[in-house]
């Protein structure tokens, strides 16, 4: 079993796959051989291919920290690469562990309300909560999460948006706006 790829008289490439097996036929030896076109086939999957690596692509390349989890246990299936710059972990520290296991929520009762979004209405949109790095510091971030189900198993897909430079700032146009009124 092999394959081969032949160009028709219109220029058009297909792609065969040829089985080929030897019978004896009247008592001589012979082989039998199947072409199979397998071009649109080929075609397809190639096509799947480059749809899994854009979407890859994408999913690496956000800058809000991405993280699919599994529903049921919760453990971390994948992080894009802004998960490191929001919470200081490596791929290689979270994958198969869990947001629990990690201590990612600074308040156990964020990740409680949360998950109660999620079961009451499927989905989890502008959550804000404080949330805690590798090195222990606290993060100001808004969380949303979709459930999204693959091959008979469901799964969490949640965005992580890091706002504290955002907090402060308007913290501090507060205070500024706060003493120029006192001022005036």
């Amino acid at each position: 079993e092999y394959e081969i790829s032949i160009v028709r008289k219109n220029g058009e490439v297909r792609h065969l796959q040829v089985f080929r097996k030897e019978i004896l036929w009247n008592g001589e030896r012979q082989f039998q051989t199947i072409y199979q076109d397998i071009t649109d086939r080929k075609r397809a999957r190639e096509a799947l291919r480059e749809s899994e690596e854009r979407v890859t692509k994408a999913f690496r390349s956000i800058p809000d920290a991405l993280v699919i989890s599994c529903l049921e246990d919760g453990k971390i299936v994948e992080v894009n690469d802004s998960w490191h710059n929001v919470f200081g972990y490596s791929r290689e520290e979270v994958i198969g562990k869990s947001s629990l296991a990690l201590d990612l929520y600074a308040d156990p009762a964020d990740r409680q309300r949360a998950t109660g979004f999620l079961h009451k209405q499927g989905f989890v949109r502008d959550f804000e909560l404080q949330i805690r790095q590798k090195s222990g510091a606290l993060r100001t971030a808004i969380l949303s999460i979709e459930l999204q189900e693959t091959q008979g198993k469901q799964y969490l897909l949640s965005v992580v948006q890091d706002i504290t430079e955002r907090k402060q700032a308007e913290e501090a146009l507060r205070m500024s706006e706060e003493r120029f009124r006192r001022l005036s």
